[in-house]
């Protein structure tokens, strides 16, 4: 291994192997962040010229608008003349969105879409406007409009409306039937912008507006934050721009004027507190985090893109903490995006190679646990702090969450060093988190805490593999002989076995995490639609009943429900955590029997046997006698 990781050759500023190793283990400072920067900066550019390329190659991409020369002689001009705004307009997450995008339209891998190739990639017109306006220059430019809407990426957006003596019933129904997609003229003078058409005009003054309606302009708003160790956070709100839509990001919801208090109230106290007790955390996201994509409070919790660094989609949290962590847990997929972009951490594996996630519902590629490991690295991180620091509930709270992620993060770190896809690089990376991780594992936390843990991670990984895994048939089919002969069973292979599908039912494994927050912390608990969810997927309470406590009463009607449909992998998920944490005199971290512990470790073994053997037999073997056959080796 050489002293530097080999750099691409748009970076100009080389990555050491000590900043790989701090960035491998989640510290990200501002240092390394300006780093990662620079290179997204000239990955970037490499996008744009190939963007510019192409649009030179087949004018036709740009259709109506004539071509591409004039928006980028513009760029040029904003570059000679303010080249901080350039780079700040160039690193601006959703340029890199949109440069992703226009990549694909372009190589013809976008897919199919109602929108003309020429409107998408007409945002580079849009994007030079931007640019050109915020360094007050003045120009001319033709620009895709949309229903009558113009976006300026990064300001806001600009609705168009009769021009003066066109007002009436005819001018309005003119615009409402002008065709969905058109081109504009956008030009200034330095002082003001002008956006029109043959039909419809707006003027505005400049610098446009930023925190307050303007007729004709709906700006992208901003939130300001300062903590006690002088960090600021400076995001803008971004609700209008479809760029994050097109590269796999959930919809932001439209944000009103009420919404934005919502946020502003909330990222304070948040910001505040990431200030003050992680400061580290909280210089990286004042120099490199900048937009917030604001998700309706159903739906998705959060999410990012590789291609959006420094840009999250956040549902708004139920707590400051929550806040908090989510801020630093999604930028921490940008710092690791960015250094996917310098360093190789594995190497492409097929589609179907697919693996257990404890922070996801559904199967996960390889890339997938990786960017969960690294990021739950962080949050665990973060909650352990935070059990250090709080008191009263909210300690009660970071010690389950501490407990929680500890296990899930260990567990995953321990598959992924498994896992030959991974380069020297990739390797490294899990070494160093697995490290720190062993150091987590001497911190103690209430027992009730811990117990409450371990339910919750064995319940979740049982679920997930009762839905997602489906046992090879050669030993199935043995098996079933096996046990109608009285003979000894198969034995399980190496690793688990079987193979790894997608489940579209599997939705809310992780509603015993929801119903314990709720039952140990009650009033730090989540939201009460994120309850009302758990409560519905608890269908016969057993969940209820067994973070609540009572783990034989949660095992019966867990026992109940399999008797009345065998197939459904819900009640197979809960068993075995059941009598894992009903067991008498169990201290916690001991092993449980042998037939419990196939429950927790292999139920969609246990559940496809069951029910093959019920649909032969036609009466249906006792679960608890079933799973313990399984264990025997002789």
């Amino acid at each position: 291994m050489t002293d530097d990781v080999a750099p691409p050759p748009f970076s100009s500023v080389p990555l050491t192997v000590a900043m790989f190793d701090a960035l491998a283990c989640g510290e990200v400072d501002a240092t390394s962040v300006a780093v990662l920067l620079g290179a997204e900066r000239g990955r970037r550019l490499l996008l744009l010229q190939h963007v510019l390329t192409a649009c030179h190659q087949n004018p036709a991409l740009l259709g109506p608008l004539g071509g591409i020369d004039t928006a980028q002689a513009l760029l040029q001009a904003v570059e000679a003349r303010d080249p901080d705004t350039l780079q700040s307009v160039l690193l601006d997450p959703l340029t890199g969105m949109w440069l992703a995008y226009a990549v694909q339209i372009v190589e013809g891998a976008a897919g199919n879409s109602e929108v003309p190739p020429w409107v998408h990639l007409g945002g580079l017109g849009a994007l030079s406007a931007s640019a050109a306006l915020r360094a007050r220059m003045t120009f001319t430019l033709r620009v895709p409009a949309e229903h009558g809407q113009v976006l300026l990426p990064g300001l806001g957006r600009v609705q168009l409306s009769p021009r003066p003596g066109q007002d009436g019933p005819t001018a309005a129904d003119q615009l409402e039937n002008q065709h969905a997609h058109h081109v504009v003229t956008v030009r200034s003078d330095g002082s003001r912008v002008i956006v029109e058409d043959p039909l419809a005009r707006v003027e505005l003054p400049l610098p446009l507006p930023h925190h307050r309606m303007h007729p004709g302009w709906t700006p992208a708003p901003w939130v300001r934050a300062q903590g006690a160790n002088g960090h600021v956070l400076r995001a803008r709100m971004e609700h209008l721009d479809p760029a994050p839509h097109r590269v796999g990001l959930p919809m932001p919801g439209p944000l009103s004027g009420q919404d934005l208090d919502r946020w502003r109230a909330r990222l304070v106290p948040a910001w505040q507190m990431l200030d003050a007790d992680h400061p580290r955390q909280a210089a990286a996201l004042a120099a490199g985090f900048g937009v917030i994509l604001p998700l309706p409070d159903t739906g998705p919790l959060a999410g990012s893109s590789a291609e959006g660094f420094g840009a999250a989609a956040l549902r708004l949290p139920a707590t400051d903490a929550d806040l908090a962590c989510a801020l630093v847990h999604e930028f921490m997929h940008s710092a690791l995006n960015g250094l996917l972009h310098l360093v190789q951490l594995y190497r492409p594996q097929p589609p179907a190679a697919l693996y257990y996630a404890p922070w996801r519902d559904d199967p996960r590629p390889l890339s997938g646990m990786l960017h969960g490991a690294y990021a739950f690295s962080t949050v665990t991180a973060f909650w352990r702090a935070r059990a250090r620091t709080d008191k009263g509930d909210a300690a009660r709270r970071a010690q389950l969450e501490f407990a929680v992620w500890r296990l899930n993060t260990a567990a995953v770190l321990r598959d992924l060093a498994g896992q030959e896809a991974l380069t020297d690089w990739g390797l490294r990376m899990v070494t160093l988190l697995q490290q720190q991780a062993r150091a987590w594992a001497d911190d103690e936390v209430e027992p009730q805490a811990q117990q409450l843990a371990e339910i919750v991670v064995g319940s979740h990984r049982a679920t997930w593999r009762a839905h997602h895994v489906r046992p090879d048939q050669g030993w199935l089919t043995h098996a079933v002989q096996a046990w109608r002969d009285g003979s000894r069973p198969p034995p399980i292979p190496a690793g688990g076995g079987g193979t790894v599908v997608t489940d579209p039912a599997a939705r809310g494994l992780h509603r015993s995490f929801v119903l314990a927050r709720w039952a140990y912390a009650r009033s730090l608990g989540p939201l009460p639609s994120a309850l009302a969810e758990a409560q519905a997927h608890d269908r016969t309470g057993a969940d209820t009943l067994l973070v609540s406590g009572d783990s034989p009463g949660a095992a019966q009607r867990y026992l109940a429900r399999i008797g009345a449909d065998p197939d459904d992998p819900f009640p197979w998920g809960g068993l075995g955590p059941a009598l894992a944490a009903g067991a008498p005199g169990r201290p916690s971290g001991a092993d449980p029997p042998a037939s419990t512990r196939i429950l927790l470790t292999h139920p969609e073994r246990v559940r496809a046997l069951h029910c093959r053997l019920a649909a032969g037999a036609g009466a249906a073997p006792d679960v608890l006698e079933l799973a313990s056959w399984l264990t025997r080796t002789a």
